[in-house]
């Protein structure tokens, strides 16, 4: 009997698909992929695993704590060079601050078409009115939107092959809205998807948000795709805005919006419509075109509610759109496979004058660049390097770092000095033994 149970296990474990498990989206998600005995059996290996090979508990710190004090000290070194030019901002500056989170936006998908005419015009047209960033080298890894937040946020790199969100709590770890609150600032996030969507909700909360808008607090009459629609949301963001500003109007505040409406499989617009699909592709650019308009809503609104001219607005993609090969080939480029070549927007309203940024970045430097902005100190552990200055130094998931490009644009690559997954967990994990 034992034995026929035994083959049985066997044979139904042997059938699931395990690839699911590293887009670890919610449990309930799992459950209905892969059934309950399988979820089970993972769950209960991914834990002894992470026991007996994850923790970082016994790790000896002073190799990251020396990479961590180096890079922060070239950082401010910098900084202070940077103090006695005529680009520097001098003392604190109480500015509202908005982080717009697009969903799957290639680089590349501001310069295609649809239709005949820019997929992305509002967009497109933006970079000659922001800092706008020109080689934003995608970051994440198999967290995916949740990876995006880790690096925005916290200015870490997000580890290889395991969602932070899912397996980490984050309760002390070091963060942009844990940094502005003490400042006087009110801080709030806003998605239309449930909660419990790569656990965001309850991890914004653990990153400092004062409070966590998700499906189930919002107005979710217009859905679209995987939850409320994207313009449903920026109209329902903006409200929150003008409320707070009527009700204290010498508080400023932290605005994070995620968009979803953009998400694989690119569907949704296109149903909406009622038209034919033509391909992936042109799902996708129908996609984005959508995405322009409601990024252009944004805009509008504050500059209706009279927001937009003491607000920094930082507008940027999570991550890739997955379909990069497709999209770069339609535009008669090469495309080149690897995560250091891999592009996505990120354009920041509010700096002062327009400006393009051709140096590698990352979402790791996006926390540092609005810090710098407004005349607060970096922490020495975010690893980012703010956009003001022309150095370049993108950290890799895959252990290696982009300090540069050569004059065909190819990222010049090498080694980080330290594990830099280590350094991330002992940034969460381990917080009190890093400066």
């Amino acid at each position: 009997m034992l034995i026929g149970w035994t083959a049985l296990l066997a044979v139904a474990l042997w059938t699931v698909d395990w690839s699911v498990f590293g887009y670890r989206w919610t449990n309930g998600h799992l459950v209905r992929e892969v059934g309950l005995l399988a979820y089970a059996f993972y769950d209960a290996g991914s834990q002894a695993w992470r026991g007996a090979f994850e923790d970082v508990a016994d790790v000896d710190p002073t190799p990251y704590v020396s990479f961590t004090l180096e890079r922060h000290a070239r950082r401010t070194a910098m900084l202070a060079r940077l103090a006695g030019s005529a680009e520097s901002t001098h003392g604190e500056r109480r500015k509202n601050i908005i982080l717009l989170q697009l969903e799957s936006v290639d680089a590349a998908a501001l310069d295609a078409t649809l239709d005949g005419a820019p997929a992305m015009p509002f967009f497109r047209a933006l970079r000659d009115r922001t800092w706008s960033f020109d080689n934003v080298i995608d970051q994440t890894g198999v967290g995916r939107s949740s990876d995006a937040h880790v690096l925005v946020l916290a200015s870490l790199i997000p580890t290889q092959n395991e969602p932070i969100f899912t397996r980490r709590d984050l309760s002390d770890t070091i963060s942009l809205p844990k940094l502005l609150a003490p400042r006087g600032y009110h801080c709030f996030s806003m998605e239309g998807s449930e909660g419990e969507f790569w656990r965001w909700q309850v991890n914004h909360q653990r990153l400092g948000y004062h409070v966590s808008y998700s499906k189930s607090e919002l107005d979710d009459t217009d859905r679209l795709g995987w939850g409320v629609s994207d313009r449903s949301l920026i109209v329902q963001a903006a409200t929150k805005m003008r409320e707070h500003v009527a009700r204290s109007p010498q508080q400023p505040f932290l605005a994070h919006v995620v968009l979803l409406t953009n998400h694989h499989p690119f569907t949704f617009v296109r149903d909406a419509l009622g038209r034919t699909t033509g391909g992936i592709l042109q799902d996708y650019l129908l996609s984005v075109r959508y995405t322009d308009e409601v990024i252009e809503l944004l805009f509008g609104e504050l500059e209706r509610s009279g927001l937009l001219d003491r607000t920094i607005v930082a507008v940027y993609s999570d991550h890739d759109s997955g379909i990069s090969d497709e999209l770069e080939t339609s535009l008669g480029r090469t495309y080149r496979p690897g995560s250091e070549n891999e592009r996505i927007p990120l354009m920041i309203w509010g700096l002062g004058a327009p400006r393009r940024i051709t140096r590698p970045t990352g979402l790791q430097d996006l926390a540092p660049t609005i810090l710098t902005a407004i005349g607060l100190p970096i922490p020495p552990r975010f690893v980012g390097i703010p956009g003001q200055l022309d150095s370049a130094d993108v950290l890799l998931q895959n252990g290696t770092r982009v300090t540069g490009l050569t004059e065909g644009g190819l990222p010049v690559v090498s080694p980080i000095d330290v594990d830099i997954r280590t350094h991330s967990l002992l940034a969460i994990e381990r917080p009190s033994v890093l400066p």
